[in-house]
């Protein structure tokens, strides 16, 4: 008999997974206050910091797990320089954007970022 490998799932099982695990599909985003005026709650964060665990597994389980983890921005994320990353993110793979339902900005002051950033002189290079 074959084992099986958790690495060998299929892609439906795994994004299965993540989205039994995602704060929003699991609506703990229900009556969000205005962004900074909250705390996340914790189950929130834990499950938000599983998901993203689960992307670090192997690059099969990455690639699925980054869907779920970007498909709703700006809820649950807490780092100073979220949307920061956020939109590297997206800059650096275009093809993630595509599974971004939704995404909560706040401004980004200049002081959120450097310009001697690789990425972002080459995405408003762009424009």
């Amino acid at each position: 008999m074959k084992k099986m490998l958790i690495q060998n799932l299929q892609r439906e099982i795994i994004y299965l997974i993540c989205e039994s695990i995602c704060p929003h599909c699991q609506n703990l985003h229900r009556d969000w206050p205005a962004p900074g005026r909250w705390s996340p709650p914790a189950a929130a964060l834990e499950r938000r910091q599983t998901i993203f665990n689960l992307s670090l597994v192997c690059k099969r389980w990455g690639y699925i797990a980054q869907k779920v983890l970007h498909h709703h921005f700006g809820y649950f994320e807490t780092h100073p320089k979220a949307e920061f990353l956020f939109c590297r993110t997206l800059s650096e793979n275009p093809e993630l954007g595509k599974h971004v339902k939704m995404a909560r900005i706040r401004q980004i002051s200049a002081y959120d970022w450097s310009l001697d950033e690789e990425w972002l002189a080459k995405s408003l290079s762009k424009f």
